[in-house]
């Protein structure tokens, strides 16, 4: 039998996996909100949340989780839709508690911007 061509992504996604019941564990100790989660082929996990929460609720939860994740995160530029009126708040990091050595952790929070601290 031929191994598949996409082995390596496979075993990444299964890398991936696994750091994130690791760090759902560390989150539930933690008392933290869950998210909606992504394993990537390439093993990244990403963490999202949007939806029928007020802002603050939003960037509330964005601010645990990154607390929770703690050193080593990278808070990225907001980005802001002025055509939709979201801000799409973002991180990473590659040091996630109980993630493990190669695996990177993005959060993606999307709120609704009430424009008046952007302007």
């Amino acid at each position: 039998m031929t191994e598949s061509p996409y082995a390596y992504e496979y075993e990444r996604q299964r890398a991936g996996q696994l750091a994130l019941g690791r760090l759902l564990s560390r989150a539930v100790k933690a008392g933290l909100r869950p998210l909606s989660w992504i394993v990537s082929p390439q093993g990244v996990l990403i963490g999202q949340a949007s939806g029928a929460q007020s802002r603050a609720d939003l960037e509330r939860l964005f601010e645990h989780w990154v607390a929770f994740l703690g050193e080593g995160l990278v808070r990225e530029a907001d980005q802001i839709s002025m055509s939709t009126s979201e801000v799409v708040k973002t991180a990473h990091t590659t040091q996630a508690p109980g993630t493990g050595q190669g695996i990177t952790v993005r959060l993606r929070i999307t709120v609704t911007s009430d424009w008046e601290p952007y302007l």
